[in-house]
């Protein structure tokens, strides 16, 4: 799930920024869904883990409304299939299940692979101090 979050990000438009309180996240966007940044509701603005979500109640949901968009805007397809990989990943007992559901609802025909993102890890190591132990 953390690798799907990590490659989430890279499809958030450039400059976005979360809501800072649950307040704003609740309040502060009444706009129309921006689905050419791949929002498919304001809610979904507001963070990463609420727009994951949102995804999530539009492929449970509302499976043709997101299949239409998925077909429409390539951010949207790009985002559902990340969020087909999370589902059917999670766990081998339920994979079979969210694969079958996913295709027979048509999302996973929908769905586009992101392009590869580059990840950088910064790690400074300049204060760690070697223990010899017997």
């Amino acid at each position: 799930m953390r690798i799907v979050i990590f490659a989430w990000q890279t499809l958030l438009p450039k400059g976005w920024k979360p809501a800072a309180s649950n307040f704003d996240a609740l309040t502060k966007y009444k706009s129309a869904p921006d689905y050419n940044a791949g929002f498919l509701s304001d809610y979904g603005k507001t963070n990463i883990v609420n727009d994951f979500n949102i995804y999530a109640e539009f492929a449970f949901a509302e499976p043709e409304k997101l299949r239409e968009l998925a077909a429409t805007y390539p951010i949207i397809a790009k985002k559902l299939s990340l969020f087909i990989s999370a589902y059917t990943q999670f766990s081998a007992k339920y994979q079979q299940g969210f694969e079958d559901y996913f295709a027979r609802t048509g999302l996973s025909d929908v769905a586009v692979q992101p392009e590869n993102f580059e990840m950088t890890i910064h790690l400074d190591l300049s204060d760690l101090k070697p223990q010899i132990s017997q």
